[in-house]
Protein backbone atom coordinates (compact mmCIF):
# COMPACT_ATOMS: atom_id res chain seq x y z
CA UNK A 1 0.00 0.00 0.00
CA UNK A 2 1.40 3.63 -0.67
CA UNK A 3 0.72 6.08 1.67
CA UNK A 4 -1.30 8.80 0.45
CA UNK A 5 1.13 12.00 1.99
CA UNK A 6 -0.95 15.28 2.80
CA UNK A 7 1.02 18.03 3.68
CA UNK A 8 -1.20 20.35 3.89
CA UNK A 9 -3.19 18.66 6.82
CA UNK A 10 -0.90 17.32 9.40
CA UNK A 11 -4.11 16.04 11.46
CA UNK A 12 -4.81 14.17 8.25
CA UNK A 13 -1.47 12.89 8.17
CA UNK A 14 -1.24 11.82 11.67
CA UNK A 15 -4.34 10.16 12.11
CA UNK A 16 -2.95 7.54 8.83
CA UNK A 17 0.49 6.99 10.14
CA UNK A 18 -1.52 6.15 13.53
CA UNK A 19 -3.53 3.94 11.97
CA UNK A 20 -0.61 2.30 9.60
CA UNK A 21 0.72 1.57 12.80
CA UNK A 22 -2.01 -0.08 14.13
CA UNK A 23 -2.45 -2.45 11.36
CA UNK A 24 1.57 -3.36 11.30
CA UNK A 25 1.50 -4.21 15.22
CA UNK A 26 -2.32 -6.33 14.56
CA UNK A 27 -0.14 -7.87 11.94
CA UNK A 28 2.93 -8.51 13.78
CA UNK A 29 1.51 -9.12 17.15
CA UNK A 30 2.53 -12.57 19.28
CA UNK A 31 1.18 -12.71 23.23
CA UNK A 32 4.03 -15.25 24.17
CA UNK A 33 5.89 -12.98 25.75
CA UNK A 34 3.39 -11.10 27.89
CA UNK A 35 2.24 -14.84 29.48
CA UNK A 36 4.53 -14.45 32.65
CA UNK A 37 4.96 -11.91 34.93
CA UNK A 38 6.00 -8.45 33.72
CA UNK A 39 9.02 -6.43 35.95
CA UNK A 40 11.97 -7.99 37.81
CA UNK A 41 10.22 -10.59 39.49
CA UNK A 42 11.47 -13.01 37.37
CA UNK A 43 14.83 -12.59 38.16
CA UNK A 44 14.08 -11.64 41.97
CA UNK A 45 12.40 -15.10 42.27
CA UNK A 46 15.22 -16.54 40.61
CA UNK A 47 17.64 -14.63 43.01
CA UNK A 48 15.44 -15.70 46.42
CA UNK A 49 13.41 -18.35 47.46
CA UNK A 50 10.27 -17.51 48.80
CA UNK A 51 11.40 -17.92 52.62
CA UNK A 52 13.42 -15.01 51.69
CA UNK A 53 10.84 -12.66 50.75
CA UNK A 54 9.88 -9.87 53.51
CA UNK A 55 6.32 -9.96 54.44
CA UNK A 56 4.37 -7.20 56.43
CA UNK A 57 5.34 -6.83 60.01
CA UNK A 58 3.70 -9.60 62.45
CA UNK A 59 2.44 -7.75 64.75
CA UNK A 60 0.47 -5.75 62.47
CA UNK A 61 -0.80 -9.24 60.90
CA UNK A 62 -1.40 -10.74 64.30
CA UNK A 63 -3.40 -8.17 64.83
CA UNK A 64 -5.68 -8.67 61.77
CA UNK A 65 -5.77 -12.65 62.47
CA UNK A 66 -7.52 -11.65 65.59
CA UNK A 67 -9.83 -9.78 64.56
CA UNK A 68 -10.87 -11.94 61.72
CA UNK A 69 -11.35 -15.00 64.08
CA UNK A 70 -13.53 -12.90 66.23
CA UNK A 71 -15.39 -11.68 63.04
CA UNK A 72 -18.65 -14.19 62.60
CA UNK A 73 -18.79 -13.02 58.74
CA UNK A 74 -16.22 -14.12 56.02
CA UNK A 75 -13.36 -11.58 55.83
CA UNK A 76 -12.59 -12.05 52.58
CA UNK A 77 -16.16 -12.10 51.31
CA UNK A 78 -16.46 -9.24 48.63
CA UNK A 79 -13.34 -10.09 46.99
CA UNK A 80 -12.09 -13.84 47.94
CA UNK A 81 -15.12 -15.68 49.46
CA UNK A 82 -13.94 -19.30 48.53
CA UNK A 83 -11.32 -18.64 51.24
CA UNK A 84 -13.05 -19.17 54.99
CA UNK A 85 -11.68 -17.06 57.92
CA UNK A 86 -9.69 -20.30 59.70
CA UNK A 87 -8.18 -21.61 56.37
CA UNK A 88 -6.79 -17.85 55.59
CA UNK A 89 -5.75 -17.47 59.92
CA UNK A 90 -4.03 -21.42 59.47
CA UNK A 91 -1.93 -20.73 56.37
CA UNK A 92 -1.04 -17.13 57.34
CA UNK A 93 0.76 -19.02 60.72
CA UNK A 94 2.28 -21.53 58.40
CA UNK A 95 3.83 -18.78 56.26
CA UNK A 96 5.33 -17.14 59.43
CA UNK A 97 5.74 -19.34 61.71
CA UNK A 98 6.47 -21.99 59.73
CA UNK A 99 8.89 -20.77 57.01
CA UNK A 100 10.71 -23.56 56.22
CA UNK A 101 7.15 -25.25 55.01
CA UNK A 102 4.68 -24.18 53.23
CA UNK A 103 3.63 -23.93 49.31
CA UNK A 104 3.93 -21.87 46.51
CA UNK A 105 0.09 -21.65 46.85
CA UNK A 106 -0.53 -21.20 50.81
CA UNK A 107 1.86 -17.93 49.80
CA UNK A 108 0.29 -16.74 46.88
CA UNK A 109 -3.25 -16.88 49.20
CA UNK A 110 -1.32 -15.59 52.37
CA UNK A 111 -0.28 -12.31 50.05
CA UNK A 112 -3.17 -12.12 48.44
CA UNK A 113 -5.35 -12.47 51.37
CA UNK A 114 -3.34 -9.72 52.91
CA UNK A 115 -3.44 -7.64 50.01
CA UNK A 116 -7.58 -7.38 50.30
CA UNK A 117 -7.50 -6.78 53.99
CA UNK A 118 -4.97 -4.07 53.43
CA UNK A 119 -6.69 -1.81 50.74
CA UNK A 120 -10.17 -2.40 52.37
CA UNK A 121 -8.25 -1.14 55.74
CA UNK A 122 -6.19 1.35 53.95
CA UNK A 123 -9.68 2.68 51.84
CA UNK A 124 -11.50 2.29 55.43
CA UNK A 125 -9.03 4.91 57.48
CA UNK A 126 -9.38 7.99 58.28
CA UNK A 127 -5.76 8.76 59.49
CA UNK A 128 -3.21 9.67 56.74
CA UNK A 129 -0.07 8.13 58.02
CA UNK A 130 -2.16 4.99 58.63
CA UNK A 131 -3.37 4.46 54.93
CA UNK A 132 0.11 5.67 53.93
CA UNK A 133 1.42 1.92 56.44
CA UNK A 134 -1.40 -0.06 55.10
CA UNK A 135 -0.82 1.33 51.26
CA UNK A 136 3.10 0.31 51.59
CA UNK A 137 1.98 -3.12 52.80
CA UNK A 138 -0.74 -3.75 50.07
CA UNK A 139 2.66 -3.49 47.59
CA UNK A 140 4.82 -5.89 49.53
CA UNK A 141 1.96 -8.41 49.21
CA UNK A 142 1.94 -7.31 45.62
CA UNK A 143 5.90 -7.40 44.94
CA UNK A 144 5.62 -10.97 46.84
CA UNK A 145 2.67 -12.23 44.17
CA UNK A 146 4.56 -11.24 41.13
CA UNK A 147 7.38 -13.29 42.83
CA UNK A 148 5.22 -16.45 43.62
CA UNK A 149 3.66 -16.49 40.45
CA UNK A 150 7.10 -16.58 38.23
CA UNK A 151 7.64 -19.79 40.52
CA UNK A 152 4.92 -21.68 40.08
CA UNK A 153 6.27 -24.89 38.22
CA UNK A 154 4.68 -25.69 34.93
CA UNK A 155 3.12 -28.56 35.62
CA UNK A 156 1.15 -28.05 39.07
CA UNK A 157 -0.55 -31.06 40.87
CA UNK A 158 -4.20 -31.03 41.22
CA UNK A 159 -5.15 -30.24 44.52
CA UNK A 160 -7.76 -27.91 46.24
CA UNK A 161 -5.23 -25.33 47.46
CA UNK A 162 -3.58 -25.04 44.06
CA UNK A 163 -7.15 -24.47 42.43
CA UNK A 164 -7.46 -21.67 44.56
CA UNK A 165 -3.84 -20.16 44.45
CA UNK A 166 -4.65 -20.15 40.28
CA UNK A 167 -8.05 -18.86 40.93
CA UNK A 168 -6.78 -16.23 43.30
CA UNK A 169 -4.00 -15.12 40.82
CA UNK A 170 -6.43 -15.14 38.01
CA UNK A 171 -8.59 -12.59 40.42
CA UNK A 172 -5.54 -10.40 41.52
CA UNK A 173 -3.99 -10.22 37.70
CA UNK A 174 -7.40 -8.66 36.07
CA UNK A 175 -7.94 -6.15 39.30
CA UNK A 176 -4.38 -5.24 39.58
CA UNK A 177 -2.74 -4.95 36.25
CA UNK A 178 -4.80 -6.79 33.72
CA UNK A 179 -3.13 -9.05 31.27
CA UNK A 180 -6.22 -10.96 30.09
CA UNK A 181 -3.37 -13.36 28.25
CA UNK A 182 -2.10 -14.10 31.93
CA UNK A 183 -4.80 -14.58 33.34
CA UNK A 184 -6.21 -16.90 30.59
CA UNK A 185 -2.98 -19.40 31.44
CA UNK A 186 -3.82 -19.35 35.18
CA UNK A 187 -7.63 -19.72 35.21
CA UNK A 188 -7.35 -22.56 32.26
CA UNK A 189 -4.75 -24.54 34.59
CA UNK A 190 -7.52 -24.38 37.52
CA UNK A 191 -10.21 -25.37 34.91
CA UNK A 192 -8.49 -28.25 34.03
CA UNK A 193 -7.82 -29.39 37.66
CA UNK A 194 -10.83 -28.76 38.64
CA UNK A 195 -12.22 -31.39 36.00
CA UNK A 196 -9.53 -34.02 37.27
CA UNK A 197 -10.63 -33.75 40.60
CA UNK A 198 -14.14 -33.92 39.90
CA UNK A 199 -15.57 -30.55 40.88
CA UNK A 200 -18.26 -30.93 38.05
CA UNK A 201 -19.58 -34.11 38.77
CA UNK A 202 -22.43 -34.93 40.37
CA UNK A 203 -21.26 -38.45 41.13
CA UNK A 204 -18.11 -36.90 42.80
CA UNK A 205 -19.27 -34.59 44.55
CA UNK A 206 -21.69 -36.30 46.50
CA UNK A 207 -19.08 -38.47 48.31
CA UNK A 208 -18.10 -35.11 49.81
CA UNK A 209 -19.32 -33.63 53.19
CA UNK A 210 -22.32 -30.91 52.61
CA UNK A 211 -19.91 -28.08 53.55
CA UNK A 212 -16.73 -29.54 51.39
CA UNK A 213 -19.01 -30.32 49.09
CA UNK A 214 -20.73 -26.52 48.96
CA UNK A 215 -16.98 -24.87 49.06
CA UNK A 216 -15.83 -26.90 45.92
CA UNK A 217 -19.14 -26.03 43.82
CA UNK A 218 -18.57 -22.43 44.65
CA UNK A 219 -14.63 -22.40 43.50
CA UNK A 220 -15.94 -24.33 40.30
CA UNK A 221 -18.59 -21.66 39.18
CA UNK A 222 -15.80 -18.99 40.27
CA UNK A 223 -13.71 -20.72 37.89
CA UNK A 224 -16.10 -21.23 35.50
CA UNK A 225 -17.86 -17.54 35.15
CA UNK A 226 -14.12 -15.93 35.23
CA UNK A 227 -12.78 -18.64 32.32
CA UNK A 228 -15.40 -17.93 30.17
CA UNK A 229 -15.75 -14.36 30.44
CA UNK A 230 -11.54 -14.44 29.34
CA UNK A 231 -12.33 -17.30 26.09
CA UNK A 232 -14.89 -14.72 25.04
CA UNK A 233 -12.11 -11.71 25.74
CA UNK A 234 -9.25 -13.80 23.79
CA UNK A 235 -11.55 -15.21 21.29
CA UNK A 236 -11.40 -18.65 22.54
CA UNK A 237 -13.43 -21.53 22.95
CA UNK A 238 -14.44 -22.38 26.54
CA UNK A 239 -12.60 -25.45 28.17
CA UNK A 240 -15.13 -26.62 30.32
CA UNK A 241 -17.84 -28.30 28.01
CA UNK A 242 -21.22 -27.41 30.03
CA UNK A 243 -22.85 -30.98 28.60
CA UNK A 244 -20.62 -32.11 31.20
CA UNK A 245 -21.10 -30.16 34.36
CA UNK A 246 -23.58 -32.09 35.86
CA UNK A 247 -23.70 -30.65 39.77
CA UNK A 248 -25.96 -28.04 40.67
CA UNK A 249 -26.83 -24.65 39.77
CA UNK A 250 -28.22 -23.93 43.38
CA UNK A 251 -25.55 -21.60 43.99
CA UNK A 252 -27.53 -20.53 47.47
CA UNK A 253 -26.55 -23.00 48.83
CA UNK A 254 -22.84 -22.76 47.99
CA UNK A 255 -22.42 -19.48 49.91
CA UNK A 256 -25.25 -17.48 52.34
CA UNK A 257 -25.66 -13.64 51.80
CA UNK A 258 -27.27 -11.66 49.26
CA UNK A 259 -24.41 -12.29 46.92
CA UNK A 260 -25.32 -15.73 45.95
CA UNK A 261 -28.19 -14.69 43.65
CA UNK A 262 -25.96 -12.33 41.67
CA UNK A 263 -23.42 -15.35 41.86
CA UNK A 264 -25.91 -17.50 40.29
CA UNK A 265 -27.00 -14.81 37.42
CA UNK A 266 -22.96 -14.57 37.12
CA UNK A 267 -23.00 -18.39 36.00
CA UNK A 268 -25.87 -17.87 33.57
CA UNK A 269 -24.09 -14.80 31.80
CA UNK A 270 -21.29 -16.82 31.49
CA UNK A 271 -23.68 -19.62 29.64
CA UNK A 272 -24.57 -17.04 27.65
CA UNK A 273 -21.11 -15.81 26.64
CA UNK A 274 -19.68 -18.98 25.53
CA UNK A 275 -22.58 -19.81 23.33
CA UNK A 276 -22.32 -15.89 21.99
CA UNK A 277 -18.89 -17.01 20.67
CA UNK A 278 -19.62 -20.59 19.75
CA UNK A 279 -23.32 -19.16 17.91
CA UNK A 280 -22.35 -16.26 16.52
CA UNK A 281 -18.75 -15.64 16.48
CA UNK A 282 -16.69 -19.00 15.95
CA UNK A 283 -14.97 -20.24 12.67
CA UNK A 284 -17.67 -23.12 12.59
CA UNK A 285 -20.36 -20.03 13.24
CA UNK A 286 -19.14 -18.47 10.29
CA UNK A 287 -19.81 -21.00 8.05
CA UNK A 288 -23.87 -21.06 8.56
CA UNK A 289 -26.37 -18.78 6.81
CA UNK A 290 -25.96 -15.10 8.26
CA UNK A 291 -30.38 -15.79 8.72
CA UNK A 292 -29.62 -18.78 11.14
CA UNK A 293 -27.16 -16.52 13.00
CA UNK A 294 -29.20 -13.90 13.33
CA UNK A 295 -31.96 -16.36 14.84
CA UNK A 296 -29.59 -17.74 17.50
CA UNK A 297 -28.67 -13.39 18.34
CA UNK A 298 -32.53 -13.01 18.53
CA UNK A 299 -32.85 -16.08 21.27
CA UNK A 300 -29.44 -15.20 23.25
CA UNK A 301 -31.01 -11.44 23.30
CA UNK A 302 -34.16 -12.53 25.05
CA UNK A 303 -32.22 -14.98 27.40
CA UNK A 304 -29.89 -12.27 27.95
CA UNK A 305 -32.53 -9.68 29.11
CA UNK A 306 -34.54 -12.04 31.60
CA UNK A 307 -31.20 -12.38 33.25
CA UNK A 308 -30.50 -8.93 33.39
CA UNK A 309 -34.06 -8.29 34.72
CA UNK A 310 -33.23 -10.87 37.67
CA UNK A 311 -29.91 -9.28 38.22
CA UNK A 312 -31.76 -5.66 38.25
CA UNK A 313 -33.91 -7.22 41.19
CA UNK A 314 -30.68 -8.65 42.84
CA UNK A 315 -28.89 -5.79 42.66
CA UNK A 316 -31.81 -4.03 44.67
CA UNK A 317 -31.65 -6.72 47.18
CA UNK A 318 -27.48 -6.10 47.75
CA UNK A 319 -27.88 -2.61 47.96
CA UNK A 320 -30.62 -2.29 50.35
CA UNK A 321 -28.63 -5.30 52.27
CA UNK A 322 -25.40 -3.23 52.30
CA UNK A 323 -27.21 0.13 52.73
CA UNK A 324 -26.18 0.80 56.80
CA UNK A 325 -22.55 0.52 55.72
CA UNK A 326 -21.71 3.61 54.03
CA UNK A 327 -18.28 2.99 54.65
CA UNK A 328 -17.64 1.14 51.54
CA UNK A 329 -20.69 2.22 49.48
CA UNK A 330 -18.43 3.91 46.61
CA UNK A 331 -16.90 0.70 46.02
CA UNK A 332 -20.29 -1.26 46.05
CA UNK A 333 -22.24 0.75 43.37
CA UNK A 334 -19.32 0.98 41.54
CA UNK A 335 -19.01 -3.01 41.15
CA UNK A 336 -22.81 -2.97 40.75
CA UNK A 337 -23.24 -0.70 37.74
CA UNK A 338 -19.86 -2.62 36.40
CA UNK A 339 -21.64 -5.61 36.30
CA UNK A 340 -23.98 -3.95 34.59
CA UNK A 341 -22.07 -2.68 31.64
CA UNK A 342 -21.29 -6.07 31.48
CA UNK A 343 -24.48 -6.85 30.72
CA UNK A 344 -25.03 -4.55 28.30
CA UNK A 345 -21.40 -5.19 26.91
CA UNK A 346 -22.59 -8.67 26.18
CA UNK A 347 -26.30 -7.60 24.72
CA UNK A 348 -24.28 -5.25 22.16
CA UNK A 349 -22.13 -8.35 21.07
CA UNK A 350 -24.56 -10.53 20.74
CA UNK A 351 -27.13 -8.25 18.84
CA UNK A 352 -24.69 -6.96 16.26
CA UNK A 353 -25.13 -10.05 15.08
CA UNK A 354 -28.75 -8.75 14.04
CA UNK A 355 -28.54 -7.19 10.43
CA UNK A 356 -29.88 -3.63 10.58
CA UNK A 357 -33.13 -3.68 8.43
CA UNK A 358 -33.07 -3.42 4.90
CA UNK A 359 -32.78 0.27 3.47
CA UNK A 360 -31.83 1.54 7.03
CA UNK A 361 -28.86 4.23 6.64
CA UNK A 362 -27.48 2.38 9.80
CA UNK A 363 -24.63 -0.07 9.68
CA UNK A 364 -26.47 -2.15 12.93
CA UNK A 365 -29.80 -2.56 14.32
CA UNK A 366 -31.31 -0.48 16.38
CA UNK A 367 -31.02 -2.57 19.87
CA UNK A 368 -27.34 -2.92 19.50
CA UNK A 369 -26.80 0.81 18.99
CA UNK A 370 -29.06 1.74 22.08
CA UNK A 371 -26.89 -1.39 24.41
CA UNK A 372 -23.53 0.43 23.42
CA UNK A 373 -25.03 3.79 23.36
CA UNK A 374 -26.70 3.06 26.75
CA UNK A 375 -22.70 1.50 28.42
CA UNK A 376 -21.69 4.61 27.32
CA UNK A 377 -24.04 6.68 29.18
CA UNK A 378 -23.26 4.12 32.69
CA UNK A 379 -19.31 4.22 32.17
CA UNK A 380 -19.51 8.35 32.18
CA UNK A 381 -21.66 7.80 35.15
CA UNK A 382 -19.36 5.33 36.82
CA UNK A 383 -16.03 7.39 35.95
CA UNK A 384 -17.85 10.81 37.84
CA UNK A 385 -18.64 8.57 40.89
CA UNK A 386 -15.17 7.56 41.43
CA UNK A 387 -13.42 10.86 40.05
CA UNK A 388 -12.06 11.35 43.51
CA UNK A 389 -10.70 7.71 43.62
CA UNK A 390 -8.53 6.44 41.15
CA UNK A 391 -7.67 3.14 42.37
CA UNK A 392 -10.96 2.39 42.41
CA UNK A 393 -11.76 3.83 38.78
CA UNK A 394 -8.61 1.80 37.73
CA UNK A 395 -10.05 -1.75 39.23
CA UNK A 396 -14.09 -0.68 37.47
CA UNK A 397 -12.15 -0.40 34.20
CA UNK A 398 -9.98 -3.28 34.38
CA UNK A 399 -13.36 -5.76 35.16
CA UNK A 400 -15.74 -4.11 33.17
CA UNK A 401 -14.16 -2.70 29.82
CA UNK A 402 -10.85 -4.44 29.41
CA UNK A 403 -11.57 -7.54 30.39
CA UNK A 404 -14.36 -7.86 27.84
CA UNK A 405 -13.91 -7.32 24.12
CA UNK A 406 -15.44 -3.78 24.61
CA UNK A 407 -17.96 -4.05 21.46
CA UNK A 408 -19.75 -0.94 22.38
CA UNK A 409 -16.62 1.43 21.36
CA UNK A 410 -16.44 -0.26 17.94
CA UNK A 411 -20.15 -0.16 17.48
CA UNK A 412 -19.95 3.44 17.60
CA UNK A 413 -17.19 4.02 16.06
CA UNK A 414 -17.95 2.05 13.16
CA UNK A 415 -21.52 3.54 13.25
CA UNK A 416 -20.11 6.69 12.78
CA UNK A 417 -17.51 6.56 9.68
CA UNK A 418 -20.35 4.67 8.32
CA UNK A 419 -23.49 7.44 9.41
CA UNK A 420 -20.97 10.73 9.48
CA UNK A 421 -23.20 11.00 12.99
CA UNK A 422 -21.68 13.63 14.89
CA UNK A 423 -23.64 12.43 17.95
CA UNK A 424 -22.09 9.17 17.92
CA UNK A 425 -18.56 10.47 17.73
CA UNK A 426 -19.09 12.96 20.68
CA UNK A 427 -19.98 10.02 22.38
CA UNK A 428 -16.50 7.71 21.59
CA UNK A 429 -14.35 10.79 22.11
CA UNK A 430 -15.87 11.90 25.17
CA UNK A 431 -15.01 7.93 26.49
CA UNK A 432 -11.62 8.36 25.28
CA UNK A 433 -11.08 11.53 27.44
CA UNK A 434 -12.83 9.92 30.13
CA UNK A 435 -9.96 7.26 30.49
CA UNK A 436 -7.09 10.08 31.21
CA UNK A 437 -7.47 10.53 34.80
CA UNK A 438 -7.15 6.55 35.35
CA UNK A 439 -4.44 6.43 32.48
CA UNK A 440 -1.96 8.21 34.88
CA UNK A 441 -2.00 5.29 37.44
CA UNK A 442 -2.70 1.83 34.92
CA UNK A 443 -0.53 1.30 32.29
CA UNK A 444 -3.18 -0.54 30.32
CA UNK A 445 -5.59 1.99 31.21
CA UNK A 446 -2.78 4.30 29.59
CA UNK A 447 -2.70 2.05 26.39
CA UNK A 448 -6.65 1.58 26.03
CA UNK A 449 -6.78 5.53 25.98
CA UNK A 450 -4.09 5.82 23.39
CA UNK A 451 -5.79 3.73 21.32
CA UNK A 452 -9.14 4.80 21.66
CA UNK A 453 -7.91 8.23 21.13
CA UNK A 454 -6.26 7.44 17.73
CA UNK A 455 -9.71 5.81 16.77
CA UNK A 456 -11.15 9.12 17.45
CA UNK A 457 -8.85 11.44 15.69
CA UNK A 458 -9.46 8.88 12.53
CA UNK A 459 -13.31 9.03 13.03
CA UNK A 460 -12.66 12.78 13.07
CA UNK A 461 -10.50 13.67 9.65
CA UNK A 462 -12.25 10.61 8.18
CA UNK A 463 -15.44 12.21 8.29
CA UNK A 464 -13.88 15.92 7.87
CA UNK A 465 -12.92 14.43 4.14
CA UNK A 466 -15.71 12.87 3.38
CA UNK A 467 -17.92 16.35 4.30
CA UNK A 468 -15.53 18.39 1.95
CA UNK A 469 -16.29 15.55 -0.61
CA UNK A 470 -19.65 16.31 -0.30
CA UNK A 471 -19.50 19.91 -0.64
CA UNK A 472 -17.69 19.32 -3.75
CA UNK A 473 -20.17 16.97 -4.91
CA UNK A 474 -22.30 19.41 -4.60
CA UNK A 475 -20.55 22.17 -6.20
CA UNK A 476 -20.26 19.66 -9.43
CA UNK A 477 -24.65 19.19 -9.41
CA UNK A 478 -24.57 22.92 -9.58
CA UNK A 479 -21.52 23.52 -12.20
CA UNK A 480 -23.65 20.96 -14.03
CA UNK A 481 -27.12 22.32 -14.07
CA UNK A 482 -25.24 25.55 -14.72
CA UNK A 483 -22.90 24.51 -17.64
CA UNK A 484 -20.12 26.62 -16.15
CA UNK A 485 -16.86 26.15 -17.72
CA UNK A 486 -14.94 22.52 -17.67
CA UNK A 487 -11.95 23.82 -16.50
CA UNK A 488 -13.65 24.76 -12.84
CA UNK A 489 -14.89 21.28 -12.88
CA UNK A 490 -11.48 19.63 -13.90
CA UNK A 491 -9.56 21.72 -10.78
CA UNK A 492 -12.53 20.76 -8.18
CA UNK A 493 -12.08 16.43 -9.43
CA UNK A 494 -8.41 17.42 -8.52
CA UNK A 495 -8.94 18.68 -5.04
CA UNK A 496 -12.40 15.67 -4.78
CA UNK A 497 -9.17 13.01 -6.05
CA UNK A 498 -7.20 14.17 -3.29
CA UNK A 499 -9.57 13.64 -0.82
CA UNK A 500 -11.28 10.43 -2.28
CA UNK A 501 -7.81 9.23 -2.04
CA UNK A 502 -7.45 9.67 1.79
CA UNK A 503 -11.05 7.98 2.31
CA UNK A 504 -9.62 5.19 0.34
CA UNK A 505 -6.64 4.87 2.17
CA UNK A 506 -8.28 5.47 5.62
CA UNK A 507 -10.85 2.35 4.27
CA UNK A 508 -7.88 0.17 3.10
CA UNK A 509 -6.68 0.24 6.79
CA UNK A 510 -10.30 -0.40 8.43
CA UNK A 511 -10.47 -3.47 6.25
CA UNK A 512 -7.47 -4.80 7.41
CA UNK A 513 -8.38 -4.31 11.11
CA UNK A 514 -11.66 -5.63 10.27
CA UNK A 515 -13.82 -2.70 11.06
CA UNK A 516 -14.74 -2.17 7.43
CA UNK A 517 -15.73 -4.28 4.63
CA UNK A 518 -13.41 -4.40 1.80
CA UNK A 519 -16.22 -4.36 -1.01
CA UNK A 520 -17.05 -0.84 0.01
CA UNK A 521 -13.69 1.19 0.52
CA UNK A 522 -13.01 4.29 -1.11
CA UNK A 523 -10.35 3.25 -2.38
CA UNK A 524 -11.95 1.02 -4.55
CA UNK A 525 -14.26 3.80 -5.27
CA UNK A 526 -11.24 6.68 -6.42
CA UNK A 527 -10.78 3.96 -9.31
CA UNK A 528 -13.58 4.60 -10.87
CA UNK A 529 -13.84 8.09 -10.20
CA UNK A 530 -13.76 9.28 -13.45
CA UNK A 531 -16.56 7.08 -14.55
CA UNK A 532 -19.30 7.25 -11.13
CA UNK A 533 -17.68 10.26 -9.79
CA UNK A 534 -15.91 8.68 -7.08
CA UNK A 535 -17.21 5.43 -6.92
CA UNK A 536 -20.85 6.61 -5.42
CA UNK A 537 -23.36 5.18 -7.63
CA UNK A 538 -24.71 7.09 -10.01
CA UNK A 539 -28.72 9.51 -9.98
CA UNK A 540 -30.74 9.80 -12.83
CA UNK A 541 -28.88 12.91 -14.13
CA UNK A 542 -25.57 11.09 -14.58
CA UNK A 543 -23.44 12.22 -11.47
CA UNK A 544 -22.75 10.71 -8.47
CA UNK A 545 -25.13 10.37 -5.50
CA UNK A 546 -24.84 12.10 -2.33
CA UNK A 547 -23.69 9.33 0.31
CA UNK A 548 -26.14 10.72 2.65
CA UNK A 549 -29.06 10.47 0.33
CA UNK A 550 -31.60 7.67 1.04
CA UNK A 551 -31.73 6.72 -2.84
CA UNK A 552 -27.76 5.81 -2.07
CA UNK A 553 -28.43 3.65 0.58
CA UNK A 554 -30.88 2.09 -1.76
CA UNK A 555 -28.42 1.32 -4.18
CA UNK A 556 -25.76 0.42 -1.89
CA UNK A 557 -27.35 -0.92 1.18
CA UNK A 558 -26.00 0.00 4.99
CA UNK A 559 -22.66 -1.76 5.07
CA UNK A 560 -21.93 -5.07 6.42
CA UNK A 561 -19.65 -6.19 8.27
CA UNK A 562 -18.41 -9.93 8.33
CA UNK A 563 -18.81 -11.04 11.49
CA UNK A 564 -16.02 -13.41 12.01
CA UNK A 565 -13.91 -10.22 10.40
CA UNK A 566 -15.41 -7.67 13.07
CA UNK A 567 -14.80 -9.85 15.59
CA UNK A 568 -11.57 -11.12 15.44
CA UNK A 569 -10.76 -7.66 14.54
CA UNK A 570 -11.86 -5.99 17.29
CA UNK A 571 -10.32 -8.53 19.46
CA UNK A 572 -6.69 -8.15 18.24
CA UNK A 573 -7.06 -4.06 18.58
CA UNK A 574 -7.87 -4.92 22.43
CA UNK A 575 -5.01 -7.75 22.37
CA UNK A 576 -2.73 -4.99 21.37
CA UNK A 577 -2.99 -3.60 25.13
CA UNK A 578 -1.11 -7.09 25.95
CA UNK A 579 2.07 -6.28 24.39
CA UNK A 580 4.17 -3.42 23.95
CA UNK A 581 3.21 -0.52 22.43
CA UNK A 582 5.36 2.55 20.71
CA UNK A 583 3.94 6.10 20.82
CA UNK A 584 1.55 6.76 17.51
CA UNK A 585 2.24 9.13 15.37
CA UNK A 586 5.29 7.65 13.48
CA UNK A 587 4.49 5.25 10.25
CA UNK A 588 6.24 1.91 11.07
CA UNK A 589 8.23 0.29 8.61
CA UNK A 590 7.00 -1.51 5.55
CA UNK A 591 3.88 0.44 5.76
Amino acid sequence: MTPVHDDGNPRMHDALASLRQIVAMQRDHASASELGPRGNSQSKSQASTMQNLQMPPMATVLGLLRQIKESSSNILESDLPFIENDEFVEMCRNVYFNADDFTEATFIIVNAGLYHIFAEESYATDNPSLRQEYQGYEELCQENLEAAFARLPLCLPATPQNIKALLIGTVHTIGHNCRPALAWNLITTAARMCQTLGYHRQEVMRKEEPQSRNLKALVFWYVYVLENALALRLGYSSVIRLDEVTITRNIDRCTAGPWSSLLGLSVKLADIQANLYELLYSPRASTKPRSQIADCARRLSRELEVIMEDAKKARSVITEEFKPTTQYQDSLDLALIGDEITCYTTLTMITRAIPAPEGSPNSFCDECLDAARRVMQMHQACVAASATNLELQVAYIHWSIILTPFAPFFVLFCQTIGTSSAEDLARIRDFADSLLPASRISDQVRKLQRLCHVFCNVATTYLEAKSRHQQQQQQQQQQHQQHQQHQQQIDNTKYEDQDMMQIGEFDVCLGALGLMQPDVSAQHHHHNHHQQGAGWPAGPDGLPMDPHDPQHHQSMGAIDFSLGDWFAGSRDIMGLLDGGMAPFGTPPEGM
